[in-house]
């Protein structure tokens, strides 16, 4: 008896040490496990944060995307009816206004859309005039105004302080590189062509789409970042381009065209990976724009048609969401993104771009000023969503707390900045 008692407590006394190891290594895997976002929680989707008011109503010639710094300061470059006048200005995370600068900005109907953040400066355009103000405080570093009368500066890109941007010409389209302290480093020059329609760049190379306005082409170039040198020019089989050009992570080029199409080209030479073509009665739609495009970080490509379309890099479709998403869409953490989708009524809608569910569609919610717009929306890191109305700048939440920066879809068309479009 005395020994099965002592076998009993040896045999109580073990498992009472595997107990305790067992929970020392619980803790400790808890303690070790990666913290992961919390579930989207749909009934806190576009509540109002802040508005920020001029009181007066804002003139959107082009789509007014901010640009964001790192402590989720917006900044704006819009002009304001009746007056027309052009201003530049800040507005803090809490929607106080920081700093505004009104001057004569060239003329008010050729505009940056975006305003440009780089190394602590902020870069914008209008009429023929290139503008660089500090960020922190709205001082005014340098401006650079092409010479020629009538010239519009078209598109503008900006690498560690160093600008590059075209102009039209006498039918020619002028690519144009400043230094730092905005002085003309170069200047070449592309003939038979009307209008560029988008610049980006990857690495070392430069790429414009340019687009000849009696000849029912548009070409793609690739040039030096340093000296303009030509690398290739591509002819795609599309008749015009609607939206800029977006580059994946592998260096490959994407733009939709007026009918609706999806042009894939490669970066190294040009050559056409692959196209999509809608629907004949899609195709011809009179209403449509330009569609959004939005990279993800696995390389797939979200294509706004008149379905919200995924496809792989190889143009395979993966998915389609029907929220009519012929307006402005971007990209938030949780592979989750956000746009304005158009059916009887203008709608915000948030969609899984994972497998293209429909997380959460608001309208009747929204602020009326922001029913009236449905201008592109960015995201700050706190992972709030700013857009403008016709009166107001917005404010409101996402679906998500905060924001992971290789999951940021940052606004603007900077150099490390695919357009927001």
């Amino acid at each position: 008896m005395g020994y099965i008692m002592c076998l009993e407590r040896l045999k109580f006394r073990v498992m009472k040490k595997v107990l305790v190891i067992l929970s020392f290594l619980a803790l400790f895997v808890s303690g070790c496990k990666k913290d992961t976002d919390p579930v989207p929680d749909k009934d806190k989707f576009a509540l109002p944060v802040w508005q920020w008011s001029s009181g007066l109503n804002m003139d959107f010639n082009s789509a007014p995307i901010p640009a964001i710094d790192d402590a989720d300061n917006s900044y704006f470059f819009i002009s304001f009816k009746p007056s027309q006048n052009l201003t530049l200005f800040a507005i803090g995370k809490d929607g106080a206004t920081r700093w505004q600068v009104k001057d004569v900005f060239g003329n008010s109907t050729s505009r940056s859309p975006s305003v440009i953040l780089n190394s602590g400066n902020l870069y914008f355009y209008a009429g023929r005039t290139i503008y660089c103000y500090k960020a922190e405080n709205g001082s005014k570093q340098w401006s650079y105004e092409v010479s020629d009368v009538g010239v519009s500066i078209q598109n503008l890109i900006v690498k560690d302080g160093e600008v590059w941007f075209t102009h039209t010409a006498s039918g020619k389209i002028m690519l144009v590189k400043l230094d730092s302290g905005g002085n003309k480093k170069w200047d070449i020059s592309f003939d038979a062509y009307s209008f560029n329609l988008g610049m980006a760049a990857f690495g070392e190379k430069l790429f414009l789409l340019n687009k000849a306005l009696f000849d029912n082409r548009c070409d793609v170039l690739a040039v030096s970042l340093q000296d303009g040198y030509g690398i290739w020019k591509a002819s795609p089989p599309a008749q015009s381009a609607g939206a800029d050009l977006s580059i994946d992570n592998n260096g490959d080029l994407y733009f939709s065209t007026f009918e609706r199409e999806l042009i894939a080209l490669s970066g190294a030479d040009g050559s056409l990976r692959w196209q999509y073509t809608p629907a004949e009665a899609l195709k011809n739609s009179n209403y449509y724009s330009q569609g959004g495009i939005v990279i993800l970080e696995n390389n797939d490509i979200v294509f706004a048609e008149d379905d919200l379309i995924c496809f792989d890099s190889k143009g395979l479709e993966k998915w389609r969401s029907s929220v009519n998403s012929w307006m402005s869409f971007t990209l938030g953490n949780n592979n989750i993104l956000y746009g304005w989708g158009a059916t009887a009524d203008v709608k915000l809608f948030a969609v899984d771009a994972s497998n293209g569910e429909k997380l959460s569609i608001k309208f009747s919610t929204l602020d009326p000023d922001m029913q009236a717009s449905a201008f592109p929306p960015a995201l700050t890191h706190e992972g709030n969503i700013i857009m403008a109305g016709v009166t107001k700048i917005h404010c409101i939440t996402s679906m998500s707390e905060s924001l992971e920066e290789n999951g940021w879809a940052k606004p603007g068309r900077g150099y490390d900045n695919n357009p927001v479009r």
